[in-house]
């Protein structure tokens, strides 16, 4: 006999000390040959015993059916090396999966069934065990005789996730569009595991210019695509709110934008209570007016003030510069009237309004009353 064969009458199945006929039939439940009963080696056993059959004979009293339970081992089939083969297990596929290979040497020498081998192999084998039935389908025909049809799926998919990747501003090696257009093929993957892996692997570009590091893929440059919209949203609506936004943490919400798709501007929206309640936060004193508005729009006549008075354009004001919000924040708490506010812009040194030419303008023009009310000019 093959040597991982166990034959009952030489093995002392249940260990009294003796092979007997009690031996033969708990050997009978030992599908794989190996000298133990598993737990679901008894349960499929105990299946195929408890199937029973009609069976019609011929005698002198006539014909009679009667229902019996026809023997486990009888008529069973023969798991042969073709039968394998027709199903996918083919030569290619057990060299890359030698765990199978060994395991059908074994349903063959034990004349196996092939529901017998298939289990097994689904929770005995590490192909088994790490595949799912989609990737499992996907191997046996790729290792099989449908490897050209599957390569051009392969194909057309490694041009989808080219083309996502360019519209969602990502970029990718060829490696990586490769191997993701595998997985994704292999394993049926949806549109929006595609999105997942895509804004997993945004980088935030790199300045450019000589001397410049480059990017995740060997490149630099601006964002592009979606990345660069969503990019320039974010930081819109941060400041807006007058809420600052580290590098790390706007990448973290682009990552976060790009996996919504083609809803990324709905997203956005749903980031503007995020900002709002950072900005009620910082200006308590006005917490109640920005459910309704933005701190720009309510700082826009003070910032207005502002530019007129110091001749700086509204472009330069970033409201995360504590400088340009200090009417809602530097009066004990509650905010400036216009008056104090431009008192605020011409006394506080860090606007530079002495420097300014209207600064110079009035100093000159209040030194001329000056001589004027002493008879000097």
């Amino acid at each position: 006999m093959p040597k991982n064969k166990v034959d009952p009458n030489d093995h002392d199945y249940n260990k009294d000390g003796y092979k007997t006929e009690s031996d033969r039939e708990i050997g009978r439940a030992d599908l794989n040959k190996d000298g133990k009963v598993t737990p679901d080696e008894q349960r499929r056993y105990d299946k195929e015993r408890t199937t029973t059959v009609s069976v019609t004979t011929e005698g002198p009293e006539g014909t009679r059916t009667e229902t019996r339970t026809p023997d486990f081992e009888e008529n069973k089939p023969n798991w042969s090396r073709e039968a394998a083969a027709a199903k996918g297990f083919t030569k290619r596929f057990l060299k890359e999966n030698p765990d199978v290979a060994r395991l059908l040497k074994k349903a063959i020498d034990g004349n196996w069934t092939e529901e017998e081998f298939i289990n097994l192999v689904e929770t005995e084998t590490k192909w088994g065990q790490r595949t799912n039935d989609a990737q499992a389908q996907f191997d046996l025909r790729y290792y099989g005789d449908k490897r050209e049809d599957l390569e051009k799926e392969i194909f057309s998919n490694r041009d989808k996730v080219r083309n996502t990747a360019a519209q969602l501003g990502v970029t990718l090696t060829e490696q990586e569009v490769n191997a993701f257009a595998f997985r994704y093929t292999r394993a049926a993957l949806s549109d929006q595991d595609l999105l997942d892996f895509l804004s997993s692997k945004y980088t935030m570009a790199q300045p450019t210019g000589p001397g410049a590091p480059t990017g995740p893929a060997g490149q630099a440059g601006v964002p592009t695509g979606t990345a660069s919209e969503l990019a320039d949203a974010i930081r819109r609506m941060a400041r807006s709110y007058g809420v600052t936004l580290t590098n790390e943490t706007l990448q973290t919400k682009i990552q976060e934008g790009l996996r919504q798709g083609d809803r990324w501007a709905s997203w956005l929206e749903g980031q503007r209570n995020i900002f709002r309640q950072n900005s009620k936060t910082l200006y308590a004193s006005i917490s109640d007016k920005l459910d309704e508005y933005t701190l720009e729009e309510l700082l826009d006549p003070y910032l207005e003030d502002a530019s007129a008075l110091l001749g700086i354009s509204r472009q330069n004001m970033d409201l995360t510069n504590p400088m340009w919000t200090k009417a809602f924040t530097g009066n004990d708490g509650a905010p400036m009237t216009r008056e104090q506010w431009m008192t605020t812009l011409r006394t506080d040194k860090q606007y530079g309004w002495n420097k300014t030419q209207r600064a110079k303008t009035e100093m000159a023009e209040l030194g001329d009353e000056l001589l004027r009310a002493f008879g000097m000019a």
